[in-house]
Parts: C-alpha cells; sequence; structure tokens
C-alpha cells in the first residue's frame, strides 16, 4: 500500500530517530487496520513543551504526554477537544471538499520523544519500542479506538499488541 506520512521532527531528536522508521511503523499500521490507498497521516515528534501546550490548549491538561491523537475523519470519533459536537466552522458554508484523487486524511499524531523516552526506560525497553508502541497507540485513536471503558481497553491492546507483533516488537501492553 502507498500512504502519505507527513512528517515533523523535532531538530533536537532528529539524529535519534529515523524518518524511514517512523514511516515503517505508520505503514504497517495504517496496513493492518485496512486502510486504503493513499491514506494520509500527519506525524510530529516534539517536545514536552511543546505537546504540554498542546495539551492545555485542547484538552485542558496542564501536563506534558506521551502521544496525542487529533482524528480528521468523520470515522473516527471527535478529537478530544470536540467534545460532543464537531466545531462550528466561521465563515465557511460547508465542509472543505478534497482533490478526488486524495486519500482519506486521517489526522495528526504528536509524540513528546522526552517523554517516551522516560517511560521506555521506566518499562524496561528501548526508546524506539516505545516510539513504535505510540505511533500504534495513536493511530488506532485515529480510527476511533478508545481504552475509557475495560472492553475498549481490552480490544485496543489486543490490536496493539498485534500490530507490535507484526513489526517484531516483543513489548506488550
Amino acid at each position: 500500500m502507498a500512504y502519505r506520512i507527513h512528517l515533523s521532527v523535532d531538530p533536537r531528536y532528529r539524529r535519534k530517530i529515523t524518518d524511514k522508521r517512523l514511516r515503517e511503523w505508520a505503514s504497517a499500521t495504517l496496513t493492518a487496520l485496512q486502510q486504503p490507498d493513499g491514506t494520509e497521516l500527519e506525524l510530529a515528534v516534539s517536545g514536552d513543551d511543546e505537546i504540554q501546550e498542546l495539551n492545555r490548549t485542547y484538552r485542558g491538561v496542564n501536563a506534558p504526554t506521551d502521544v496525542l491523537s487529533f482524528p480528521y475523519t468523520e470515522m473516527a470519533a471527535p478529537a478530544p477537544f470536540y467534545g460532543d459536537d464537531v466545531p462550528e466552522h466561521d465563515g465557511m458554508d460547508g465542509p472543505f471538499i478534497l482533490p478526488p484523487d486524495s486519500g482519506a486524511i486521517l489526522g495528526e499524531l504528536v509524540i513528546s520523544y522526552p517523554y517516551a523516552e522516560h517511560q521506555a526506560k521506566t518499562a524496561g525497553h528501548a526508546v524506539t519500542e516505545e516510539l513504535a508502541l505510540l505511533v500504534v497507540h495513536g493511530i488506532l485513536h485515529l480510527v476511533g479506538h478508545d481504552h475509557t471503558e475495560p472492553d475498549d481497553q481490552a480490544r485496543m491492546w489486543a490490536q496493539t499488541n498485534a500490530i507490535l507483533s507484526a513489526l517484531g516488537l516483543t513489548i506488550r501492553l
């Protein structure tokens, strides 16, 4: 499958993670989720300060976190800052129309490298494994998975573990 994965990695972390690996993890996840050819995804790797600002702005939580997912598609649950309703589009008569050759735009993932590094150390595995886990986890949120209820969490964790296994990673939730 050919996916369009747009990356933005903070220069502070460019030598710690390669674009190739981020694309590999995202592509494998999209394939496992049977996303259509041409599906687009924005993926950013930032620092704690940047993700804390996003978390405060969009979720009302004034603390850094590991990954934030902002879905764009109707198939996914609204982003956390939407609440129950999708916000009004000021100055727009209708929804934004994509060109006919565009794939589905899933949304944006923002991962904090320092937070991932800390979690990896605490869990006793490599930071690259933690980053792979966060890419998979974030994409699952973009397509509508959640872990607020025990049954939903069990399904999401099982799917996460299956995708990580397919990537040859042994970490488990």
